[in-house]
């Protein structure tokens, strides 16, 4: 079974950093990225394919509208024909938008949030001269409060399983290792 990356964070917010290092460690982060500019010039390791699907799912270019209702798109389609790769992954920001649209899709994806000062993502796509720090910071607000919904329900679902988790834990520090079905069987007991 291969392992998804898939990294969530707003524009500026340090995502190309972490793609690369992803890249870096060998996890394949597309054919055809993105490639550099002034301001970010080793790369933004965005996979083009991803971003063009998120640009369709949007309905253009259109990130900075976090209420736009999305547009009707094969994403299944595109994740068969990445999912090649033992480790791979994408990273585009627009995908915190569009990330519903995908997961269904996925198996036991790693999501990787990213959070930064919101001034900083602010100052900084001002600076680059992409809009506003004021429409900045809005738009920066919208997608944590998207990130940390996904989170809360994340924290939610461990909550909610808490005691299954404790006795695979302990299982884990009596016995070291398990293996799937050896999960299977303590979850199930």
């Amino acid at each position: 079974m291969n392992k998804t990356f898939v990294i969530l964070g707003c524009h500026r917010s340090a995502s190309s950093l972490v793609a690369k290092a992803l890249h870096e460690a060998g996890v394949h982060m597309g054919d055809d990225l993105l490639s550099g500019l002034p301001d970010n010039p080793e790369g933004h390791f965005e996979d083009m394919d991803f971003l063009k699907k998120n640009v369709e799912l949007l309905g253009g270019d259109i990130w900075n509208d976090v209420d736009r209702p999305l547009q009707e798109a094969d994403t299944g389609e595109l994740i068969k024909r990445k999912d090649t790769c033992p480790l791979w992954g994408w990273k585009d920001p627009r995908t915190v938008l569009t990330i519903d649209k995908y997961y269904n899709h996925l198996e036991d994806p790693i999501i990787v949030s990213l959070f930064r000062k919101p001034e900083l993502v602010a100052k900084s796509m001002a600076e680059r001269g992409d809009i506003s720090e004021e429409v900045s910071s809005s738009i920066d607000r919208e997608i944590r409060g998207i990130i940390q919904a996904c989170l809360d329900e994340a924290k939610g679902i461990l909550v909610h399983h808490k005691e299954a988790m404790d006795i695979l834990v302990a299982q884990l520090m009596e016995h070291e290792t398990l293996n799937a079905s050896q999960i299977d069987e303590v979850l199930s007991s």
